[in-house]
């Protein structure tokens, strides 16, 4: 705890920190020429650009040349095919220019499997291959993307470009003068190296509260930030450039696995984020399943079958991570959760930004700057967010902490105050004692005359089951019996006799006991589903009555003395038994936010006039029965009371009386 108090008082500091390395990350975002530099023109803005589909894929050069321009689809900035396998042949023409080390053409996104370029050769096509299945080490120019060195001789030639990918079918060209080019790449890198430096700070702060506090919250952001990290780093073509230079296959087949491993995590994360175990149960159910279905589909990378998974991860992921995780946030920022305003706006911006790329893959607009790259910086954006976010809820728990201390303290001061007044309250009592006394001892006298009219009255009831346990034990010596099943009806007949002695010791105990100065209500944490159930074993030990339970919908556990609650059920179950001649006899519960309630019917006569008043008194009968010691419904009310609540008797509309005892959580009256 004091590690976490120390670690959230820093949480301002390092949340300052990470926002300057985002303004500077910003800054060279921004002043980056790369954007918008001279000797750069964008192919199908600056230059004209169209496009034909060969779904066979068996088309030649001279084929295509030879096709008139009204095959082509005019584009306006690029292509963007969605998942498709078919192949792409891009007619374009080099812009003019008078530089004598030719163009650059710079192709993107890093993970177009295939690409040729086909230029004029007298009458005959010189052939140019790259993507990222062409070895680093061989290209041309070593570079993130793809990068064509064009000769003078094209300039004003019409070139042809063949596009073939297993994943999302997405080019955009860009000419480059090789001197604007050098210009462009030195601050490129640098972004570069501050985006992924901004990412690894986050990912490496979360590891240390993680580890330190021992958070699932911040450990899980590790994971997601390193992902993060993994998969920008194999769109943009870096794993191959670093790790795989001379592996296009391992290269190619990560970007799809680190994609695929990164969308099931940022489903996952955001189960944990939101606590969707505890806020919405029901839900995380589905996200969980989604995020496994996710998860699992990575292995498609490596299997040719990418392409259909992507399909179907893509929109999943952003239902359920981005728009999920908006409403989710909007839902918990309504109930005033610590940090859930935060979340929205980190889930809403993020949304917004990745809904423009998830259109672009599935060909619904065209590839710019934008739509390709705008989501990665806005990944930085969301991560740094959601990091403030976690921060400042333990920022908020740390408060909570202190307010728990004070409030702590104030209550032993307020303790020890009441301490000095109950020994003044203490010596006054005693100056009493001779007048407690003598009520003590007409107290005893009247105790002593409520146990002559007691006896007098559970004499009776003790005879008749001794009689039962007397006379079929002189049958079993007189009558040996004849087989085992009369030998069990014999030892049945015991066992009821029994136990009817068994309750009315437990029913004289419970009544000594509750009147004892002494006595205090044991509390425990139980299952009340578990005491109805044990209760209700009473009803089962009568062949003529039938037990029907009806205890849906209560709670797992409740405050209360098992044990006087137990012999309160059991006393309404038997007095369902004893005046009913037989039929149901079914046991009900109902819950709400202030208690429990316990409810009995049976199928007998009911009560009489005026009873319902009377029954719960002390040493009184129902008419229907002149059986009984009059101490059992008595005893119900009072453990009742008890415990908060109380007991109520009322006949049924068709017959027959319900009982019902009411438990309040967590109150007690030991007066009643």
């Amino acid at each position: 705890m004091i590690a976490g108090i120390w670690v959230s008082g820093k949480s301002s500091l390092v949340s300052a920190m990470l926002f300057r390395y985002l303004a500077f990350f910003l800054a060279l975002l921004c002043s980056a020429p790369a954007w918008s530099a001279p000797g750069r023109w964008v192919m199908g803005v600056d230059t004209p650009l169209a496009a034909l589909e060969d779904r066979t894929g068996k088309l030649t050069v001279e084929q295509v040349a030879a096709m008139p321009d009204m095959a082509f689809r005019a584009l306006s900035a690029g292509l963007s095919a969605g998942y498709s396998d078919s192949v792409y042949w891009l007619k374009f023409s080099p812009p003019p220019f008078n530089d004598s080390e030719g163009l650059l053409l710079e192709l993107s996104p890093s993970y177009v499997d295939e690409i040729e370029l086909f230029e004029p050769d007298g009458n005959a096509w010189r052939k140019r291959i790259t993507g990222d299945l062409q070895p680093y080490a061989e290209r041309e120019i070593g570079y993130r993307n793809f990068i064509l060195r064009l000769s003078p001789a094209d300039a004003g030639k019409t070139l042809f470009l063949r596009v073939h990918s297993s994943s999302t079918v997405v080019v955009r060209g860009l000419f480059w003068e090789p001197l604007a080019f050098t210009g462009a790449v030195i601050p490129e890198m640098a972004v570069v190296g501050a985006y992924f430096g901004i990412f690894g700070l986050s990912m490496l702060l979360a590891l240390a509260y993680g580890i330190w506090l021992r958070s699932r919250a911040f450990l899980a952001f590790t994971l997601l930030a390193l992902l993060a990290m993994l998969a920008v780093a194999a769109l943009n073509g870096i794993h191959a450039q670093v790790l795989f230079p001379r592996a296009p296959r391992m290269a190619s087949d990560m970007v799809g696995f680190f994609s695929l491993l990164l969308q099931a995590w940022a489903v996952g994360f955001t189960m944990v984020l939101l606590e969707t175990a505890v806020y919405f149960p029901r839900f995380h159910r589905l996200m969980r399943a989604v995020a496994i279905v996710i998860a699992v589909s990575s292995v498609s990378a490596f299997t040719g079958y990418y392409r259909w998974f992507a399909a179907l991860t893509n929109p999943l992921c952003w239902a359920f991570s981005a728009l999920g995780g908006t409403v989710l946030s909007l839902l918990l920022a309504r109930r005033n959760i610590s940090g859930a305003r935060i979340f929205v706006l980190a889930y809403s911006v993020h949304v917004l930004a990745t809904l423009p790329t998830l259109l672009l893959i599935f060909g619904l607009i065209r590839p710019n700057l934008v739509t390709m790259y705008g989501w990665q910086g806005e990944a930085l954006i969301h991560v740094l967010l959601l990091h403030s976010a976690m921060l400042w809820r333990l920022r908020k728990n740390e408060a909570q902490y202190i307010r728990a201390q004070e409030k702590a303290l104030t209550a032993s001061v307020e303790a020890e105050h009441l301490l000095e007044t109950r020994v003044s309250q203490r010596t006054r009592e005693l100056t009493d004692a001779r007048n407690r006394l003598e009520s003590a001892l007409a107290g005893e006298r009247r105790a002593h005359l409520a146990q002559r009219q007691f006896m007098s009255m559970v004499s009776h009831e003790f005879r008749t089951p001794l009689a039962i346990i007397d006379s079929v034990a002189v049958n079993l010596t007189e009558v040996p019996a004849t087989d085992s099943a009369d030998m069990a009806a014999r030892s049945e007949q015991i066992q009821r006799a029994t136990r009817r002695l068994a309750r009315l010791v437990d029913n004289c105990l419970t009544d000594d006991r509750l009147d004892s100065e002494a006595f205090s209500l044991q509390r425990k944490s139980v299952s009340p589903l578990a005491l109805a159930r044990e209760a209700a074993e009473i009803v089962q030990w009568s062949p003529q009555h039938r037990l029907v339970l009806a205890l849906d919908g209560l709670p797992e556990s409740i405050e209360c003395d098992p044990t006087l609650v137990r012999i309160a059920l059991s006393n309404l179950l038997d007095n369902a038994v004893k005046y009913s001649d037989g039929g149901s006899v079914e046991l009900g519960a109902a819950a709400d936010e202030n208690g429990i309630s316990f409810i009995v019917a049976d199928e007998g006569p009911g009560l009489g006039e005026g009873e319902p008043e009377t029954l719960f008194e002390r040493f009184t009968r129902g008419t229907a029965k002149k059986t009984g010691a009059g101490l059992g419904l008595y005893v119900v009310r009072r453990i009742a009371r008890l415990h908060g609540g109380d007991a109520y008797a009322c006949n049924l509309p068709g017959g027959g009386a319900l009982f019902e005892l009411r438990i309040l959580r967590g109150q007690q009256n030991p007066t009643s």
